[in-house]
């Protein structure tokens, strides 16, 4: 079973752990992370990016990572892929273009997914919840697409 898993701010969050061990559980064995860059001013032929497995085994505390977006993604795919594999995970992962329906459309093209997980910040925080991306999705793929909402706990 393969997991296409869109997330940002929530990786590394107990949800979204909780949600790759219940997976992983009953047999998921691929999971492919896309983190779709944030800000208005982004080349959109820089916005994505493919990054293999992380090597260098370090990542910077989320505030002192950079501020170009683009960057500021990778390092969240580079720490994701991480965290990921010290699950037990076979992990992969992406930077995608801003626009959160079109990065998940491009990477479920080149890694076919079963689910579709979109772990977002809570209700009240989301943007991805205010602008109804599960539902977009879901009008778009043949696959199950799951909210994971982190709690406040997780941030």
């Amino acid at each position: 079973m393969r997991i296409l898993i869109v997330a940002h701010q929530t990786i590394g969050g107990a949800a979204l752990e909780q949600a790759i061990a219940d997976r992983m559980a009953a047999g998921a064995d691929e999971f492919h992370l896309v983190v779709p860059v944030r800000g208005d001013d982004v080349d959109p032929n820089l916005a994505t990016m493919v990054v293999p497995g992380f090597e260098d085994g370090g990542m910077p505390p989320a505030q002192s990572m950079a501020p170009n977006p683009r960057v500021q993604a990778a390092q969240r795919v580079a720490f994701g892929i991480e965290w990921l594999e010290r699950l037990g995970a076979d992990a992969t992962g992406e930077v995608g273009p801003a626009d959160d329906v079109d990065a998940v459309l491009e990477a479920i093209a080149r890694h076919p997914a079963d689910e579709i997980i979109v772990s977002t910040l809570e209700r009240n925080l989301s943007r991805w919840l205010r602008l109804d991306l599960p539902s977009r999705l879901g009008r778009k793929v043949d696959v199950p697409v799951v909210v994971v909402s982190a709690s406040g706990s997780d941030d």
